[in-house]
């Protein structure tokens, strides 16, 4: 098994039009209901003429475009190769070194359905190390895909999370340290200001209000702050509307913190990450248009069960904190 990164992919109006060289004005607003159709249109343009997306290159500099291309792009997903070209060297016998290229590479998945938006990263490969470096680098390159395009949006790539393994630390602090928790600080976005926005299957009323006021408002932005009602009541898991806003959270990639009453806080970091694993056939069936159960590709299947766990919230009560042990994916895909 491979081990993939699930990202969340967000598309937003671009805060700034280029002027001229004295000045940058506020762009103006972008109808956002186009927004993953605009992104989807790049996408199979350049899987139709068999050309490679643009990742690496620097206008200004002149660098060269990284050696990519796309697998597949079937039905809003896209299955991305990419590569990260390096200089190795053979040893002869006779003791000559002999430098030879060599083109390792990492899997991109992008899932652009309706409403959806999130990217899964191949993880630790000989390509690089760290999925997050592959983010940054699909970031910074489709914003300015999408700026030379003048589509007004510009993308963001941030961490999506696990509600299981946060309920399961908090838990594990107050059994290890004996604390309870104080105060949670939930954030979440405008919908009109960012799309797509995912949200847990049965969204209570309460969390409804929440959007739609901040959304009369007219504020990009909210943050919520939830008291535990008395002295050592911690904020469990079992509260619906908790449950839910750290679903909402660990979706979507917004921000959470835990403040515990000895004044420490923790908040969503590496440890709470989603990672998960992904079955070596999984992407060549992909690749190679090879469909499973009732002629849905395995790989939807996949994408929609993590889905499902970053809204998922219960968990076994024995069950531990997760340690990431550090391994190289195999990569079976060519």
């Amino acid at each position: 098994m491979d081990k993939f990164r699930l990202y969340k992919i967000v598309l937003k109006p671009s805060h700034t039009k280029e002027a001229d060289w004295t000045q940058s004005v506020v762009a103006e607003t972008t109808d956002l209901s186009k927004a993953q159709e605009t992104l989807e249109k790049i996408l199979i343009s350049v899987f139709k003429e068999d050309k490679r997306l643009p990742i690496g290159k620097e206008p200004e500099t002149g660098d060269k475009v990284l050696p990519n291309s796309i697998l597949r792009n079937d039905n809003h997903v896209t299955l991305l190769k990419l590569h990260n070209p390096g200089i190795v060297n053979i040893w002869e016998l006779s003791g000559a070194k002999i430098p030879k290229d060599t083109f390792p590479y990492s899997y991109i998945v992008i899932d652009n359905r309706p409403g959806i938006g999130q990217m899964a990263i191949q993880m630790k490969t000989d390509a690089w190390s760290d999925p997050d470096t592959v983010a940054k680098l699909m970031e910074d390159n489709l914003n300015r895909i999408l700026k030379d395009q003048s589509t007004g949006l510009e993308i963001e790539i941030r961490y999506k999370y696990l509600p299981t393994e946060f309920f399961a630390y908090v838990k594990q602090r107050k059994k290890d340290d004996g604390v309870f928790v104080k105060h949670i600080y939930f954030e979440f976005t405008n919908p009109k200001f960012e799309t797509p926005i995912d949200t847990a299957v049965d969204t209570s009323g309460h969390i409804r209000q929440l959007m739609n006021m901040l959304s009369e408002l007219g504020g990009a932005k909210a943050k919520i702050q939830v008291d535990a009602p008395k002295k050592n009541e911690l904020i469990k898991r079992k509260v619906k509307d908790i449950k839910q806003m750290v679903s909402l959270v660990s979706t979507n990639g917004y921000s959470l913190k835990v403040e515990f009453n000895d004044k420490s806080s923790y908040t969503c970091n590496q440890l709470m990450l989603h990672d998960d694993d992904m079955k070596e056939t999984i992407l060549s069936d992909y690749r190679d248009g090879q469909k499973h159960n009732f002629f849905e590709f395995e790989l939807f299947h996949w994408l929609d069960e993590m889905l499902k766990k970053e809204k998922d919230c219960d968990y076994q009560d024995e069950q531990p904190i997760r340690s990431k042990p550090a391994r190289k994916s195999k990569q079976k895909v060519s």
